[in-house]
């Protein structure tokens, strides 16, 4: 069996630097105490999960991640970039820690891979009707990975835009409103974009080498069946090539599947007595799904050229009822097992 894993870290990030901004009371940074606590948490969770590419979403520490990854038995390591962090002057740095922006991903596995960071594929932005530099606000990494008994893959590890606001705390309550309304919208439509753009990359890749898994995974920051996990997973049209659906022959119909991603939840075999879809994000009380791996139709078992077919989802949240969540993630890890065919 062949694992695949994502897992957004949470502040990933070790002392002294802060997150977002310098809490008064230290809650937004860690104490070595809490590092130590998250860093023996994450050794554990890698070794329960026992995966041979695993990704990562927030990483800030990308060093110590890599150290820890190597450890862990996954020599193999690539970050998609530099974390942003504010610009202050350097004695405000040296005197009170640096304050992250902006997180990176990161990728690890026990097998060799290439790996580039990736922001959008060609054309994509004049056919969207973009800026000819748009590309994701977090740069995805674009992996080659050599897994044993099915060759190589194409994996991407994304984290697309944040459910989260930020708005001008000093208007009045109509004008923050409608502020609120208007920064919801757009980080929606920034979503959908980077979703699509996901989409776009991994049926041209899907066209060049049909028989090649490519596996999307990560944070998409949105629940099932939303227009962003639309975007990424798109319900073909009535029409195509000028003939009506229910007028497809098997070929063209084949052929439409080829370029679909599918969300492995639902590949994968499970009891039909099984509760609902397990939870990946926790914010205090209240639980949802936002972490997924996507699959092409080279690990469907429908598909008459699988090269491997889908065993396992899984996914790990027995930390959700810790009581320190930031010691951990308010993320579960999400697996899959691949069986590879003879």
């Amino acid at each position: 069996m062949i694992r695949i894993a994502t897992l957004n870290l949470l502040h990933f990030a070790e002392p002294p630097i802060w997150w977002y901004r310098r809490e008064a009371d230290g809650s937004s940074r860690y104490d070595d105490d809490a590092w130590a606590a998250k860093c023996a948490w994450l050794r554990a969770e890698l070794a329960a999960i026992n995966a041979d590419v695993i990704g990562f979403q927030e990483v800030v520490s990308i060093e110590a991640l890599r150290a820890l990854c190597a450890e862990a038995g996954y020599p193999y390591f690539f970050a998609a970039g530099e974390p942003a962090f504010l610009d202050e002057p350097q004695a405000v740095i040296e005197a009170r820690g640096p304050v992250y922006d902006r997180p990176v991903q990161a990728l690890a596995a026990r097998h060799p891979f290439t790996a580039e960071a990736f922001g959008a594929p060609p054309g994509f932005a004049a056919s969207s009707g973009l800026a000819p530099d748009w590309s994701l606000r977090r740069p995805a990494v674009k992996a080659l990975v050599d897994l044993p008994g099915i060759g190589e893959a194409l994996v991407y590890c994304c984290h697309l835009k944040s459910m989260g606001i930020r708005t001008d705390g000093t208007l009045a309550p109509l004008a923050a409103m409608q502020a609120a309304s208007r920064a919801h919208a757009a980080a929606l439509h920034r979503r959908a974009l980077e979703a699509s753009a996901l989409m776009h990359e991994a049926s041209n890749q899907i066209e060049q080498a049909h028989q090649r898994p490519v596996i999307v995974m990560g944070d998409f920051n949105d629940l099932p069946d939303t227009v962003p996990l639309t975007a990424l997973s798109p319900r073909p049209p009535r029409d195509i090539a000028g003939i009506e659906r229910e007028d497809w022959p098997e070929a063209l119909r084949l052929e439409i599947d080829r370029y679909r991603l599918r969300d492995s939840y639902h590949l994968a075999p499970r009891s039909p007595f099984a509760p609902m879809r397990p939870a990946t994000h926790r914010e205090g009380s209240a639980v949802s799904v936002l972490d997924y791996i996507f699959v092409s139709y080279a690990l469907d078992p429908e598909s008459p050229n699988a090269v491997g077919h889908l065993r396992e989802h899984r996914v790990y949240d027995a930390h959700f009822r810790a009581a320190i969540p930031e010691q951990s993630s308010d993320h579960a890890a999400v697996a899959i097992a691949i069986a590879p065919l003879d």
